[in-house]
């Protein structure tokens, strides 16, 4: 019998649309026996989506998606593991704040290039978790300074781009 698995999804909690409890309930329906959730530098999903999964009878693995540096954009996903242990925490805390404080940055860029948009703004977006590049990118659309997300990205928020 083929069984299939989706090992990298992302919640509210980062930069998905959809609560964990959502993902493993469209997961089940979709016939997938596991789903991992691994949004980017945070756990803060993960209770409610362990939960899901037992109330769904579906497997639920536990995950995450790390920003690192480097010199080009690089994640690093991680699976099944101990996410309420005290050394883990303070790892995901600290990645937590340098995403925030590229998030000012991101926000003091976008200032300087004449765009009025703010982090309070790409809160509005995602009032659950982590802000990245692409909740500024749905402002920059939804001020109609571009056209498309693609565009905001294209033109000013990848690697080495003014935004």
């Amino acid at each position: 019998m083929d069984k299939y698995i989706d090992l990298h999804t992302h919640s509210h909690f980062s930069d998905g649309t959809f609560s964990p409890s959502e993902l493993v309930e469209m997961a089940k329906k979709s016939g997938l026996s596991a789903i991992a959730l691994t949004d980017h530098d945070t756990t803060d999903g993960l209770d409610e989506f362990m939960r899901a999964g037992e109330k769904y009878n579906i497997e639920t693995i536990s995950g995450i998606e790390f920003s690192t540096v480097s010199t080009g954009e690089t994640h690093i996903l991680g699976y099944n593991f101990d996410y309420n242990d005290p050394a883990f925490k303070k790892t995901v805390e600290e990645s937590k704040r340098v995403r925030f404080e590229n998030n000012k940055r991101t926000e003091e860029a976008l200032k300087k290039l004449g765009f009025d948009v703010t982090v309070e703004d790409a809160r509005k977006l995602s009032p659950f978790g982590n802000l990245g590049r692409a909740h500024f990118a749905k402002v920059m659309v939804n001020k109609g300074y571009v056209s498309s997300v693609k565009e905001a990205f294209d033109l000013y928020l990848q690697k080495g781009k003014p935004g």
